[in-house]
């Protein structure tokens, strides 16, 4: 779990230097703020709405994390790529995984749900990484997000839903079509020690 706590640290740090110049800095900075009047004159003068900072993050990645879904709808009718990907190949759906509203109106636009990034995550397994986040676990799934996905230390849904002591989540993932042998049939002991170490060899997932 400590991989994916560093990587959604570096989701959201990214800094305000734009590598496209012109109004693009200009652009990033008044998505940031959520200042919707300065987002719309900005692309009024023809800011480029596919602009990005060093990282690769798009003005549309900033207002998935940071603004309102009216300044992403803004920076969408203007051409913004859904499904733009920064250096770590995260996208904008990944970025508004913590805000139902904002998840719901990019699936609208088709965005990918299964895409990875370099360290395996997709949407749905950082929306189940946020607690409480089960509306935005069950619209993904609704749309096809892979219930089986796995990052690249072998963390998956279910197993999210443990470290948690999520039952929402954990039924969530069973509707999916993920299948665990019941706690009472292992024992407390075999989930404990897995939680403990983060070897779950012993914790049958499928």
């Amino acid at each position: 779990m400590r991989n994916g706590v560093l990587f959604l640290w570096i989701l959201f740090t990214s800094g305000l230097a734009a590598q496209n110049g012109g109004l693009g800095p200009k652009l990033l900075a008044a998505v940031r703020k959520g200042d919707v009047s300065a987002v719309h004159e900005l692309l009024r003068d023809n800011a480029d709405p596919n602009s990005h900072d060093e990282t690769g993050a798009s003005a549309l990645m900033y207002a998935a994390a940071f603004s309102s879904p009216e300044c992403m709808r803004l920076l969408i009718a203007k051409g913004a790529d859904v499904d733009g990907v920064n250096q770590v190949h995260a996208t904008a759906l990944m970025w508004a995984s913590a805000e139902p509203e904002k998840v719901k109106l990019l699936l609208a636009k088709n965005a990918g749900v299964n895409i990875r990034t370099d360290d395996g995550q997709s949407a749905l397994l950082l929306a189940a990484r946020r607690p409480g986040n089960i509306d935005t676990v069950r619209l993904l799934l609704s749309h096809g997000a892979d219930p089986k996905a796995l990052d690249k230390e072998g963390v998956g849904l279910l197993r999210i839903a443990y470290g948690q002591g999520d039952a929402a989540l954990e039924q969530a993932a069973r509707t999916a079509g993920l299948e665990c042998a019941r706690l009472e049939q292992l024992g407390d002991e075999p989930v404990l020690t897995a939680l403990g170490s983060g070897d779950w060899a012993q914790v049958p997932t499928n």
